[in-house]
């Protein structure tokens, strides 16, 4: 029996190598919650941008490195997404400092988040947010974390954003 634990690590092992080596390890369409419905694609400095939003959920979120399960923020109204695609393979870009800067058009308040890697029925970037009822536009930045993934040339210096899209929260 000892000698057969090796098959308990086969399948999961293999999950994790093939989400490492095709960066592919989630559907093809991230689902939206119900509190919004929307998805815009975008793409942009040879990245592809999802945006969606859901209802905030545990997750596992990446921290220094190591996938920690959280519950959702206290008064989080919506997880906001953002995957983030090398346009020439499809690998899911995860070695960056990505930013979301939040503006509502009505008020023009505004406020910036990070979003770290997240993983609950896909991988992404994300974050709990507040959000009350209005028209909002959110500018995403991306920055490589020095030293990983070197060669990949598409990051900005958090001047101006990589992507924008626009929303509504009723």
């Amino acid at each position: 029996m000892k000698d057969n634990h090796w098959k308990l690590l086969a399948v999961p092992l293999l999950a994790l190598a093939a989400f490492l080596i095709e960066g592919q390890l989630m559907p093809t369409s991230p689902r939206a919650g119900p509190k919004e419905d929307q998805l815009s694609t975008k793409v942009a400095s040879g990245m592809k941008f999802m945006f969606w939003i859901q209802e905030p959920e545990e997750m596992q979120v990446m921290n220094q490195g190591q996938w920690i399960l959280v519950k959702p923020e206290e008064g989080a109204t919506h997880h906001v997404a953002v995957r983030i695609l090398d346009s020439r393979n499809g690998h899911f870009i995860g070695y960056a400092r990505v930013y979301g800067n939040f503006v509502n058009l009505e008020t023009k308040e505004a406020f910036q988040k990070e979003f770290p890697a997240c993983f609950s029925n896909d991988i992404h970037h994300g974050a709990d947010v507040s959000l009350s009822p209005g028209r909002y536009r959110i500018g995403i930045f991306v920055k490589r974390i020095e030293g990983v993934r070197e060669g990949v040339a598409f990051y900005n210096d958090y001047r101006h954003p990589v992507a924008e899209f626009e929303f509504r929260v009723r």
